[in-house]
């Protein structure tokens, strides 16, 4: 038995029916939930096809070039190092 349910049985008043078939329930919810997300990827995935394209199309040039993210060096003592 599961914390839950023992949760849920000590409150008074309540009614919790017991399922001998709960792994049978538990696989079909499981199949249920693959398919949905299958079905959720196969739909979406012209869309994310179609978003990626037009960044590709809107980009300019390159992300990350040799001096986009380049900093000078600088020692503890802050001197700086030759690049």
């Amino acid at each position: 038995m599961f914390t839950s349910e023992r949760i849920f049985e000590s409150y008074p008043g309540t009614k919790h029916r017991k399922s001998g078939n709960l792994h049978l329930q538990r696989s079909v919810k499981r199949c249920i939930d693959l398919l949905g997300a299958g079905i959720l990827i196969v739909a979406l995935f012209p869309v994310l096809i179609v978003i990626g394209l037009l960044v590709v199309l809107d980009d300019v040039g390159q992300s990350f070039t040799e001096d986009a993210f380049s900093a000078p060096l600088v020692s503890l003592t802050l001197s700086s190092f030759a690049q």
